[in-house]
């Protein structure tokens, strides 16, 4: 409302800024849509750069997360999921952090030379003016996730989404009608996403490789630390994995030396082929556990229309 009252400053800048948030706390799956837009933006040939407040982070202040050619922080300094957009994107998308977006977005501007910013988590980020508002909306999320903090999931009624631009459905399952209605009332662009998954493992080159020997039937232990867990669970059955033991952390989990110990005391003894984890927390697992246990990574491909990225596209001038 202040902002509204122009009370407080809002934030312009000289290049297209791309919002991709939602309503909720967590679990639409922002993470790879965001990369898929940034990838999309990097093939047309645009110089994408991501800003993120880095949820969870040791460090304070402003961090550079990558520079287009390398890493340049660690997981701990800068978040799981800006550290894991680096590593989705080839190291190819300069990324920077800050508690301070306006701030961030400046750096990365003169710092990269980027010509569009993308804002992870950016639908309430008031401050800043948004050239376009993507809000994602998770489909398999029950009708009680859409009640207020603290009762439900959401951070403002669904009478916001008349700010947004586009909505993105992610995850399966049919959208209620109550968010159907007010997605109506606002003649706002839908677009649909699907999503491609797949078991990876680390190769010599320490990078990820879908596995192509068979899994199915393959008996295993799995363990996240999600904002939706019950969706990482669920894909794995699709693979037609038998899961044997699964464990949930809380979302951006941070694996300290008796979380390990716990994991190996919840695998011991257990009649498995191998163990699987989701890629965030992957990167935050030491390499000596990894190579032990012989773990595996879930990966998610999210597909998104070509004539809907067009749009996307176009709408940003």
């Amino acid at each position: 409302m202040l902002y509204k009252l122009r009370f407080r400053k809002i934030y312009k800048f000289s290049i297209p800024v791309v919002s991709i948030g939602n309503l909720t706390v967590g679990g639409t799956g922002k993470t790879p849509v965001t990369k898929k837009i940034a990838q999309y933006f990097l093939d047309q040939g645009f110089r994408p750069g991501i800003v993120s407040r880095g949820y969870k982070r040791l460090s304070k202040g402003t961090i550079r997360v990558c520079n287009g050619k390398t890493i340049l922080s660690s997981i701990e300094e800068c978040g799981d999921e800006p550290y894991l957009l680096a590593k989705m994107l080839g190291m190819k998308v300069p990324i920077v952090v800050s508690n301070n977006k306006a701030d961030a977005i400046h750096k990365i501007q003169e710092d990269y030379k980027v010509n569009v910013v993308l804002i992870d988590d950016g639908f309430q980020s008031f401050s800043i003016k948004r050239d376009i508002d993507i809000v994602l909306i998770n489909r398999s999320e029950p009708p009680e996730t859409y009640s207020m903090l603290p009762m439900g999931k959401m951070r403002e009624p669904l009478s916001s989404l008349s700010r947004a631009h586009f909505i993105g459905l992610t995850k399966e399952g049919p959208v209620h009608s109550f968010i159907d209605s007010e997605i109506k009332k606002h003649d706002i662009k839908v677009f649909d996403t699907s999503t491609c998954i797949y078991l990876s493992r680390e190769t010599s080159g320490a990078k990820l490789k879908k596995i192509s020997s068979k899994i199915d039937g393959s008996s295993i232990v799995a363990f996240c630390g999600l904002a939706d867990p019950r969706s990482f669970e669920n894909s794995l059955s699709k693979l037609n994995l038998t899961i044997v033991k699964f464990i949930a952390f809380p979302d951006h989990h941070l694996y300290l030396d008796k979380d390990i110990e716990k994991l190996k005391k919840d695998m011991k003894d257990q009649s498995i082929d191998f163990v699987v984890t989701s890629e965030k927390d992957y990167y935050k697992l030491p390499s000596k556990f990894i190579d032990q246990y012989n773990i595996h990574v879930l990966k998610y491909e999210v597909n998104i229309g070509h004539a809907d990225l067009e749009n996307i596209k176009k709408s940003i001038g």
